[in-house]
């Protein structure tokens, strides 16, 4: 199994982060990720779907809700509370 060093885990996460930043700002979402709180762990990570979260970020919740609720199969409770986590300032 391969492992890295501190250093290289560092440098690898730094470009991956650079990549996030080229990918947001060609979305025209901008600093997005320093605004979305981190997903909750027992949704499978799909709350980091770039599409839903575009919809929060334009404060587009019920179709964000849709959206996800397509995307997952969970019910419009769960959903509610999984984008409500997303954007409890909206």
């Amino acid at each position: 199994m391969y492992s890295m060093d501190g250093a290289e885990l560092s440098h690898r996460l730094g470009a991956i982060e650079a990549k996030l930043e080229l990918i947001l700002n060609h979305l025209g979402l901008a600093g997005l990720h320093d605004a979305v709180p981190p997903a909750p762990a027992d949704h499978g990570g799909l709350v980091t779907d770039p599409d839903v979260l575009r919809l929060v970020a334009e404060g587009r919740k019920i179709e964000a809700i849709k959206l996800y609720r397509q995307r997952t199969g969970c019910d419009l409770r769960q959903a509610k509370a999984v984008i409500d986590e997303l954007a409890p300032w909206r």
